[in-house]
């Protein structure tokens, strides 16, 4: 999936000015499965206590990732390629109408970019036909023990074991401690995923930058759990994991 989104990623970073540093530390929150179900459980996350949004359980996950429909997907890929070709043929041009842009400005339509205005339009709104799709499945198992609430998610390669400590002030996981850090209150911003509310933990880091969450909360559509986990590290791809059961 890496490689089928590399030239639509490509053409995003080419169409806007942005200054560097700050698009060092931006990621998205999007924001982004004995068996049981947490289908039927309520939507209500209790604000004082993040671990009441989990049951004692194993349950089946459906490990989710971020794209485009398929056919979205190659016809922005088409268009992005024509774009970057049209982009090295002139990009004396490119240069100097970049540098005149305003952070996070869009470039102008022109016809150099050798696409259409409609073409254009459409590879700028990429954004909004992303959606959801199933790419595996995953155990997930909740119990609770003296420390807190412990969850382990074998299959994750980012977080295999953590718990939740009894006052819900932290996590303590193989990826090291993540302390609490907002509420998350279902909003229309959280388009791919679906409306949900719930809790992030994030571990930051300076020199080098490096950046943990850990959050997790209610769909309000169908009541189901939803995990969000995401890394980012200076020099490195951003990594991010979701879980859905």
């Amino acid at each position: 999936m890496k490689n089928k989104w590399m030239a639509v990623l490509f053409a995003g970073m080419l169409l806007a000015a942005c200054n560097g540093e700050e698009a060092d530390k931006e990621k998205e929150k999007e924001a982004p499965a004995a068996e049981a179900s947490a289908e039927n459980e309520t939507t209500t996350v209790d604000e004082d206590n993040p671990s009441s949004v989990f049951k004692e359980g194993t349950y089946k996950a459906d490990v989710m990732a971020v794209g485009l429909p398929p056919d979205m997907n190659l016809k922005l890929n088409a268009i992005s390629t024509v774009m970057q070709a049209a982009l090295q043929e002139n990009q004396e041009w490119y240069m100097e109408t970049l540098a005149g842009l305003e952070d996070g400005e869009p470039l102008p339509y022109d016809e150099k970019l050798g696409i259409t205005k409609e073409q254009y339009d459409l590879l700028l709104s990429a954004d909004e036909h992303m959606t959801l799709g199933k790419v595996g499945a995953s155990d997930v198992k909740i119990t609770k023990t003296d420390e807190g609430l412990k969850i382990e998610i074998p299959s994750s390669k980012l977080m295999k074991e953590l718990t939740i400590n009894a006052d819900g002030s932290v996590i303590q996981s193989d990826a090291g401690e993540l302390p609490y850090n907002t509420k998350i209150v279902a909003s229309e911003d959280q388009k791919v995923t679906g409306k949900w509310n719930g809790h992030a933990f994030v571990k930051e880091e300076q020199n080098p930058t490096k950046i943990v969450e850990f959050s997790f909360g209610k769909l309000e559509e169908n009541g189901k759990t939803i995990i969000y986990m995401n890394k980012v590290e200076e020099g490195q791809e951003s990594q991010t994991e979701i879980l859905i059961f």
